[in-house]
């Protein structure tokens, strides 16, 4: 990973010439010897990608009685800023110096901003943290520029000066804290709230804020409470530049740490900052023994090799098991390459939180993939399509038809007929329970999409898509095929030497288009009896679709693929976590009877829950969302892109990235979740809500699962699924008792639940077959399964076609 230097000084000639004809730096520091191959030795030497130039404290403020000259200076130093960029724009970028500020200075400071921002494409602007004659930035003299800041959505980098008072070293420490406390209690931070404001050295606002914020309030000198007050002190972006010590570190980015994540950057202040020095700072910074939450903050990733970077060590299945491995040592957030591309591994809550979901717009692309879009799917699949115009309207189409709202008005009802009739199966053929699952989620997922039911476990259309999903799952599993979108010229290499790759992935596409396109088809017959009056059916999601095919032109493909997308999601995640859950019942009979005494207390036998019985049965959620922490189907979250380059705690990732949610390492972290191998519903007690609530939740540490991945990519089906979950385990503990398997000397068979060999390959995974014994809790209790599987069969399921 690459770094971004946001303190790095530099000395325009103009500067230089500006000091010998004036009494100098009044801070008395001595102009150090630079050169551009010492600036270029120093930047590789710490991994800097880019260097930011800024002038120096006073900078134009040398002229505070001359605002002509001062006007000057600034434009002189800006374009050699430019021209520097200019020559080498990848190592160098630069913030524009304005005029020295005062009220009268301000339209000239702004003139100057537009310019060099406009025309010169500076990455921001320094401010000092006062100035002679107006005081701290928060003086309302200087509204009018802040306005124009917020407008701009700039970056300002704060630096402090001398206060003229007290020597440079003894003020600077404190002057940035000065100038945050007034911006906050001014109201300038509120107020333009689109404005990154770099607080430079770090400084002292994180020792001194809570009490700032405290002793104003006492006071009766601020309206801003003291919770408003801590919010916005860590809404800066300290820059650790002679700051990277380890006891500040643990201050800013520890466990407990001050700054907000992806807010400390990296600086060096070179060169007033000797070289010696700097390196002393980043050593410390580098090897620091902290808390690994510090670590996590600054570490990069595991090295790789020349050309091909870290292929080698990416193993063609579970990626998800090195990655999390990778991130025991290298942090929440590392970085490696594969070939001559980025990719990033999250697997730290809080930076999903800041990354993916509060900077979704950056992180909701997807990688480029050959495979997945050119060969599979025509890049029409909603999983694999990038952030564009059409992905939207997809989505919107889906969560208009999948909502809570939608749920609970229009599909409950049909959600609660098909597990009734898994009841109802689980109570004939017990020993098909591998199948029970996977029928009834593709039957509610069919009849909401097509009108169709999956009435059996040998349907053609069920078998044929699990068929594909399996095949699917094992194409574009991390390392399956060769990284044909990084290396293009292994299109012309025998694909027999690599695993058949493409004859593999075109089979996946055919099948798709094959059994998505028939659906379609079907739908488009049915229409027209329906128009000519022979056939009577209500409308589905496809029904939607075909309308929007109309008015938008989209091609048969897409509308197969829309369909298609829903069919996979809403067919393998709830059936699978069934699984699961059942393998986990048999292992943990102490869980199936707690939630025993909690369901019968509400239903008792002549009746199985419904989604009415919701809130009174929380631990039938808590099993919901520690099944799916415990064995996630996605461990690895499909990749996510980054559309732009984007800068995380001083480092850049650059656009293109690819950005890897990792589902496992975040669900077995032992710091969220002690004993992650184990179990424990008990984990979630007195988080009662759903999935969906907690997943925009603005605190991190209540997020209770990450199946359903983050950001804008969050899965469109999460209502939906949510509410199946809770019917199936709740119907399925309210009538059946779950065993393990006997051999023939009478021992329990142990299930195999190890994540390596007891579940399949995949970016989608499932348990391996499993033997259990499942028994009926009583014959009433079986009597009540048959009774409302008939009602549910004559008033509900009698609506959806068959095949």
């Amino acid at each position: 990973m690459n770094r971004i230097d946001v303190h790095h000084h530099f000395i325009p000639l103009a500067y230089v010439n500006t000091l010998n004809s004036t009494p100098g730096d009044p801070s008395s520091w001595h102009l150090p010897k630079l050169t551009s191959e010492s600036t270029l030795s120093l930047m590789a030497s710490h991994a800097t990608r880019t260097a930011i130039l800024s002038l120096t404290a006073p900078g134009t403020s040398i002229f505070y009685n001359f605002p002509v000259e001062s006007a000057t200076l600034a434009r002189e130093v800006n374009i050699d800023g430019f021209q520097i960029h200019q020559e080498n724009p990848s190592s160098f970028s630069f913030f524009a110096s304005l005029p020295h500020l005062t009220p009268e200075s301000i339209p000239s400071a702004i003139e100057e901003l537009s310019y060099a921002v406009d025309v010169l494409q500076a990455d921001g602007v320094p401010l000092y943290t006062r100035y002679s004659q107006t005081g701290y930035l928060g003086h309302a003299a200087f509204t009018p520029l802040w306005d124009e800041l917020n407008r701009r959505k700039a970056v300002v980098f704060i630096h402090p000066t001398d206060t003229a008072s007290n020597g440079q070293i003894k003020s600077d420490m404190h002057e940035t804290c000065r100038a945050a406390v007034d911006l906050i209690i001014s109201g300038t931070t509120s107020k333009s709230p689109n404005v990154k404001i770099i607080l430079s050295h770090g400084g002292t606002l994180p020792i001194l804020a809570t009490r700032a914020a405290n002793l104003l309030d006492d006071a009766g000198l601020t309206n801003i409470t003291p919770e408003i007050f801590l919010e916005q002190a860590r809404g800066f972006y300290p820059d650790l530049a002679l700051s990277g010590n380890p006891g500040n570190l643990e201050l800013l980015v520890g466990k407990t740490g001050f700054a907000k994540a992806g807010h400390v950057l990296y600086g060096s202040d070179f060169p007033y900052a000797p070289v010696e020095t700097i390196n002393k700072y980043a050593e410390m910074m580098e090897g620091c023994l902290l808390q690994e939450g510090v670590k996590e903050e600054i570490a990069r990733g595991p090295p790789g090799l020349p050309l091909i970077g870290n292929i080698h060590q990416i193993p063609s299945v579970r990626a998800h098991q090195k990655f999390t491995e990778w991130a025991k040592t290298y942090g929440g957030l590392y970085t490696f390459r594969i070939g001559p591309a980025t990719a990033a591994v999250i697997t730290d809550r809080s930076l999903v939180k800041e990354l993916l979901d509060k900077r979704s717009a950056l992180y909701s692309s997807r990688p480029i993939s050959y495979v997945g879009q050119s060969l599979i799917t025509g890049g029409d699949h909603l999983l694999v399509m990038e952030n564009n115009e059409t992905w939207r309207l997809f989505r919107k189409t889906v969560h208009q038809h999948f909502k809570a709202s939608m749920c609970e008005k229009e599909h409950v009802k049909l959600l609660e007929a098909e597990h009734t009739q898994m009841m109802r199966d689980f109570l004939l053929y017990p020993e098909k329970h591998m199948l029970h699952t996977k029928r009834t989620t593709n039957s509610i997922i069919m009849s909401l999409l097509y009108g169709i039911r999956t009435p059996s476990w040998d349907t053609p259309h069920m078998q044929d898509l699990y068929d594909i999903m399996e095949k699917w799952s094992k194409i574009m599993e991390t390392g399956a095929t060769p990284p044909i979108d990084i290396f293009p010229w292994l299109k012309w290499i025998p694909q027999k030497w690599l695993r058949n790759w493409i004859d593999r992935s075109v089979d996946v596409g055919n099948g798709m288009k094959t059994l998505y396109g028939s659906f379609r088809r079907r739908a488009i017959k049915a229409r027209r009896q329906a128009e000519q009056g022979s056939q009577v059916r209500a409308r589905t999601f496809i029904d939607h679709v075909l309308d929007l095919q109309e008015k938008k032109n989209l091609t048969d493909n897409q509308v197969d693929f829309l369909g298609g997308v829903m069919m996979e999601g809403g067919s393998d995640t709830g059936s699978t976590m069934l699984l699961v859950m059942i393998q986990a019942l048999v292992q943990h009979p102490e869980v199936q009877e707690r939630a025993r005494v909690e369901i019968d207390a509400v239903c008792g036998e002549d009746r199985s829950p419904t989604w009415a019985d919701f809130s009174r049965l929380p631990y039938i959620n808590m099993i919901v969302k520690e099944t799916m922490r415990w064995r996630p189907v996605a461990p690895l979250s499909f990749p996510h892109a980054l559309s732009q380059d984007d800068w995380v705690n001083g480092y850049l990732l650059p656009k293109g990235t690819t950005v890897f949610l990792n589902v496992w390492g975040l669900h077995h972290d032992d710091r969220v979740f002690p004993n992650p191998d184990q179990f424990d519903p008990s984990r979630y007690e007195g988080r009662n809500k759903l999935a969906s609530d907690y997943a925009v939740t603005p605190d991190c540490m209540q997020r209770d699962h990450f199946i359903y991945g983050a950001g804008r990519r969050l899965c469109p089906g999460i209502h939906l699924s949510e509410r199946s979950m809770f019917l199936g385990a709740a119907k399925l503990l309210w009538a059946f008792q779950f065993e393990p398997e006997l051999d023939e000397s009478g021992k329990s068979v142990a299930i195999d639940t190890d994540p390596i060999t007891g579940y399949t390959e995949g970016f989608l995974v499932c348990p391996k077959a499993f033997k259990c014994r499942v028994s009926p809790r009583s014959a009433l209790r079986a009597e009540t399964i048959l009774r409302e599987f008939s009602r549910a069969e004559s008033e509900i399921l009698c609506q959806y076609a068959t095949p």
